[in-house]
């Protein structure tokens, strides 16, 4: 009976035999059962191997399962998402004591969880409370607390700009501001957006105490939206080459520390990172 010893390591396996005959003896080994033995070693060895890639992914079988076409591809990856968010929260379910703590999760809350770090990089906010995040109007409230029913006029950019927030520093806060204004906001009529107007021309808009107005520069495709609290009539330089309306260049003349404090809190950030940030 032959013995058959394995030396092996981490790349391959050698496989030899030792016979209980004389070396001399050719009768002591069938070729045939020898050649049988090596089969059946090196299909156990290819099927070890097999076992211990079988749970591998290569990137065409990734691709073939979460699909070619985008839709196919994106709808396929959330459902990976879920699957495996749900896994991982029965895992831990136990932890809790409230079953609402460790709730399963589903396509439709992974959406708006990835939109709101859509939202957040839109924003530029990696440091940002997310109570200052989702804030519309506690910041400004609170920088012109020191101020506030003093008269005063407040310049700011569109980060900060909304109607309501216009209208509720003239009417609680006795203070009147100007500011650019974003193009998705709801007060802003459709009128207002369209590009097909004539360079240099002004558009219009009043109510009791807040002008919007609609200007279209020189370059093309471009629309600039102010809103101000302070200014009620439609007064426009004419004698300059752009037509630029009064309250652009007061806005013009008075958004340096707007400039200048965007420009050295993107560059100089003194916010610390922490559990609040996430």
């Amino acid at each position: 009976m032959d013995e058959i010893i394995s030396e092996s390591d981490d790349s391959e396996q050698d496989y030899c035999y030792l016979s209980d005959h004389n070396s001399n003896s050719e009768e002591s080994g069938n070729d045939s059962d020898q050649e049988n033995d090596r089969q059946q070693l090196r299909n156990r060895r290819d099927s070890e191997h097999n076992s211990e890639v079988e749970d591998e992914i290569t990137l065409d079988q990734f691709i073939n399962y979460v699909g070619k076409d985008r839709t196919t591809q994106c709808d396929n990856i959330l459902d990976l998402i879920v699957k495996q968010t749900n896994t991982y929260i029965d895992q831990i379910r136990q932890k809790f004591s409230r079953e609402r703590d460790a709730v399963s999760t589903h396509k439709r809350e992974i959406k708006a969880l990835f939109g709101l770090l859509y939202y957040a990089g839109v924003f530029k906010s990696a440091r940002l409370n997310t109570r200052d995040l989702w804030a519309q109007d506690g910041t400004v409230k609170q920088l012109i607390a020191p101020f506030d029913k003093s008269a005063r006029n407040v310049t700011m950019d569109n980060w900060f700009v909304s109607i309501p927030l216009v209208k509720d520093l003239l009417e609680n806060h006795k203070i009147t501001c100007i500011g650019t204004i974003r193009k998705n906001m709801r007060e802003v009529p459709q009128e207002f957006l369209t590009t097909k107007r004539v360079l240099c021309s002004t558009l219009f808009g009043f109510t009791n105490n807040i002008t919007l107005l609609s200007y279209i520069p020189k370059e093309k495709n471009k629309i600039v939206l102010l809103v101000s609290s302070m200014h009620h009539d439609a007064d426009i330089d004419e004698t300059s080459e752009n037509k630029k309306p009064e309250i652009i260049c007061y806005y013009n003349s008075t958004k340096g520390g707007v400039d200048t404090v965007d420009e050295l809190c993107g560059t100089y950030s003194v916010s610390r990172k922490s559990f609040d940030d996430l």
